[in-house]
């Protein structure tokens, strides 16, 4: 395997600093090794084995890198998360604005008591959108 500067990669414990598209060698080694397995046991025993940690049973979920995308030019950008322990449960929420710039704003965490995860997300959304107007964000 080699990284994009086209230096080889001898083993899962590349250089955990180093970053190919933002995110660290040693995960992209993982995930083409993964990749390049036909039954995804041979890489994945050896990958985990590697860790020290016992491989998880085999499943065909495909894991993507994912990236924050800015909102146009003179517009904030409000991303949350609301979640409930054991649906229902405890559940709390927060969340974090961010101009288009990338520029955090403000961030925001909150306790609900006990409700489900999807009144836990409503409930984050809306106390996002407050506090983002009571801060002057139209």
């Amino acid at each position: 395997m080699h990284s994009k500067d086209g230096s080889e990669i001898a083993s899962v414990h590349a250089d955990p600093s180093s970053s190919a598209m933002g995110s660290p060698l040693w995960i992209k080694d993982l995930s083409d090794s993964e990749r390049k397995s036909k039954t995804g046991s041979y890489g994945r025993s050896q990958i985990w084995e590697s860790l020290g940690l016992p491989a998880p049973p085999y499943s065909n979920t495909r894991v993507e890198i994912i990236h924050w995308v800015r909102p146009p030019s003179n517009w904030v950008k409000l991303n949350i998360d609301g979640s409930a322990r054991n649906n229902p449960g405890m559940s709390s929420g927060g969340g974090l604005v961010r101009n288009d710039k990338g520029m955090f704003l403000f961030g925001f965490f909150t306790g609900y008591g006990k409700g489900s995860n999807n009144n836990a997300e409503m409930r984050v959304a809306y106390d996002g959108f407050m506090l983002s107007l009571n801060r002057g964000f139209r």
